[in-house]
C-alpha cells in the first residue's frame, strides 16, 4: 500500500500523546494505493484499488463557510466483500461527520464509487436576527450527502454477499441535514432525512447529537 497525503499551509498542534490537525481554508488532497499478490507472503487474491478524495473549507463571508469532502474510488479483480468498500454507516445516536448517518452498517458494497459530503455553517447569519439566538448564539447548518457506486457480481464470485448487503441502483443515496450548533458552547444537534433506498424498513429521519466546540 502506498498512501500521499498533501496539505498545504496544515498547522500540527502536537504533544507527546497526541497529534491534531488544524484545518485552513486550502484544500486536502490524499490517495492511496493498495496492490494484491497472489501467492506472495501468503496473498490470496490479485488485486489493484485506488482511493483519492479532496477536503476543503471555503469561506462565504458574510454567510459563514462551507465544509466539503469528495472520495472516488475503484477495484479490480475477484476478491471477496470485505475487500470491496463497503459504504460507511452509522446505527447509533451520535452524528458521524465521516459516514450516512441513516445508512445501515454493511448495508452498500461498491467496486466503483464517488460521494460528496457537503455542509454549510451560517455561523448565525439568520439566528443573530433574532434576540433571543443572538443571545444563546446557537448557529444554524444545513448539509447533503450523495454517494454513487456500481458493484458487479460476475467480477467478484468468491464470496456471496450477505443477505442485507447489496449495491446500489443508478440513483445516488442521498441525505439532507438541518441542524444547530454551539448549543452550550459544545452541544450540537442535527435532523436528517434519507431521501431514497428506504426499502430496508430503515428510518427515514433521524435525530443525532455530538460534541462541537465552535470558536
Amino acid at each position: 500500500m502506498l498512501g500521499l497525503r498533501y496539505a498545504p499551509g496544515e498547522e500540527i498542534v502536537q504533544d507527546r500523546f497526541e497529534r491534531n490537525l488544524l484545518s485552513n481554508f486550502k484544500p486536502t488532497f490524499n490517495i492511496k494505493l493498495t496492490k494484491g499478490f497472489e501467492g506472495v507472503l501468503g496473498g490470496e487474491f490479485d488485486y489493484f484499488k485506488i482511493h483519492a478524495g479532496i477536503y476543503d473549507k471555503l469561506n462565504l463571508n458574510p454567510v459563514g463557510f462551507s465544509k466539503y469532502y469528495i472520495q472516488v474510488g475503484k477495484i479490480w479483480g475477484d476478491v471477496p466483500f470485505p475487500l470491496l468498500k463497503i459504504h460507511e454507516g452509522n446505527e447509533t445516536y451520535s452524528y458521524d461527520i465521516y459516514a450516512f448517518n441513516l445508512m445501515n452498517y454493511q448495508e452498500f458494497v461498491s467496486d466503483t464509487y464517488a460521494s460528496v459530503f457537503w455542509e454549510h455553517h451560517f455561523a448565525g447569519f439568520f439566528l443573530n436576527k433574532v434576540p433571543l439566538f443572538r443571545k444563546l448564539k446557537w448557529r444554524e447548518i444545513v448539509g447533503t450527502r450523495l454517494l454513487w457506486g456500481e458493484y458487479n457480481s460476475e467480477s467478484h464470485s468468491i464470496i456471496q454477499l450477505p443477505n442485507d448487503m447489496k449495491g446500489l441502483g443508478k440513483k445516488p443515496y442521498t441525505e439532507f441535514s438541518l441542524g444547530l450548533e454551539n448549543i452550550f458552547k459544545f452541544i450540537r444537534v442535527d435532523g436528517v432525512w434519507r431521501y431514497n433506498y428506504n426499502d430496508q424498513n430503515k428510518s427515514r429521519f433521524g435525530i443525532f447529537f455530538s460534541a462541537n466546540f465552535t470558536l
